[in-house]
C-alpha cells in the first residue's frame, strides 16, 4: 500500500485524519475504517494535458483528487466537446462506474498535474460497513451534483 510506504505513523494518522475532515466521498469514516479502504489503492500521477479516463469506456475505479485539477468533457453533436466543469482537491470522479457499470459518462482530462487516489470497487466491499458508507456518500454527491444541474438548467431557460 503506497501509505504506508510514504508516511509515518503520526503523519499517516494526520493525513486520514485531514482526508475524512475534507474529502466528502470519505465523510463519517473513522481513521480505521479509511486505512482500510485505502489499503488496495493506488497513488497516481497525471501530468496536464492528460486523459485519465475516457468516455465510453468501462471502469471499476473512482479516483479522488488529492491535489491538482482536472477537467470534464463530454462528446456532443457533430463531435465538438462541452467542457462541463472542473474537479479539484477533494472531489471525486468516476463513481458512477461504481454504482450503475455503465460505460464512462464523460472523459476526464488533467488541467494541471494531478496526484489521484484510485480505488477500485472490491475495495469498498471488503468491508460492508465501509462499503455502505462510501455507497452512502456517493449517493450524496451525485444528489448534490444533480441538485447543481437543476438550478443551471432553471438559470439558463430565462430570459
Amino acid at each position: 500500500m503506497w501509505l504506508n510506504d510514504s508516511f509515518s505513523r503520526p503523519d499517516l494518522q494526520a493525513l486520514l485524519t485531514k482526508l475524512i475532515e475534507n474529502v466528502p466521498v470519505f465523510s463519517g469514516f473513522t481513521e480505521t475504517e479509511l486505512l482500510e479502504l485505502l489499503n488496495g489503492a493506488e497513488k497516481r500521477i497525471f501530468e496536464a494535458g492528460k486523459r485519465i479516463i475516457s468516455e465510453g469506456n468501462n471502469g471499476n475505479f473512482m479516483y479522488v483528487v488529492i491535489d491538482g485539477q482536472a477537467k470534464v468533457v463530454k462528446q456532443g453533436d457533430s463531435y465538438k466537446k462541452h467542457e462541463l466543469g472542473v474537479f479539484g482537491r477533494g472531489d471525486c470522479f468516476g463513481e458512477m462506474a461504481l454504482i450503475d457499470h455503465a460505460p464512462r459518462s464523460a472523459s476526464i482530462e488533467a488541467l494541471t498535474d494531478c496526484i489521484l487516489i484510485r480505488i477500485r470497487e472490491s475495495d469498498c466491499w471488503k468491508n460492508s460497513a465501509v462499503g455502505a458508507k462510501i455507497f452512502r456518500n456517493i449517493a450524496g454527491i451525485l444528489a448534490q451534483r444533480l441538485r447543481d444541474l437543476h438550478a443551471v438548467v432553471l438559470s439558463n431557460g430565462k430570459t
